[in-house]
């Protein structure tokens, strides 16, 4: 049997990295309206620290500009999950399937997430951002 399964790989529309904290919207209007977005995967590159840390993956609830955002008016979160990350870990791999329709068909509430570092610095994201993976059938 042929599969027809794809997979995109889609990187952030807008990014802004402010002392801890990453702000990043993703846009999946380029994903085809016949096909079915079954899962979507956010990878974060982490920077293989030799401490143990966490980061909490906020959705980001209004709109908000890079400018406001790099002037320390950041747009008002909720809290979706928090995770562990062990040293030296390379990558951190989130399930984000539950932003499919409005990352897709409802671009007014596609506002984005917020990822807060606990022990870790994010500059690093500017030069190897955070990424989805979409699949698709």
């Amino acid at each position: 049997m042929i599969t027809l399964e794809k997979k995109m790989l889609i990187l952030p529309q807008r990014l802004q990295i402010v002392k801890e904290l990453a702000f990043m919207s993703f846009n999946l209007v380029d994903v085809p309206k016949d096909m079915k977005i079954t899962k979507i995967n956010m990878h974060i590159p982490l920077n293989n620290s030799n401490i143990s840390s966490k980061v909490h993956i906020n959705e980001i609830i209004s709109t908000w500009s890079r400018d406001l955002v790099s002037k320390g008016k950041y747009p008002p979160s909720k809290t979706i999950s928090l995770h562990r990350i062990p040293h030296k870990s390379k990558e951190l791999i989130i399930d984000v399937s539950n932003f499919k329709s409005k990352w897709c068909r409802q671009s007014g509430l596609n506002h984005g997430i917020v990822i807060k570092f606990e022990k870790l610095n994010p500059a690093y994201l500017e030069m190897n951002p955070p990424f989805i993976i979409v699949d698709t059938i």
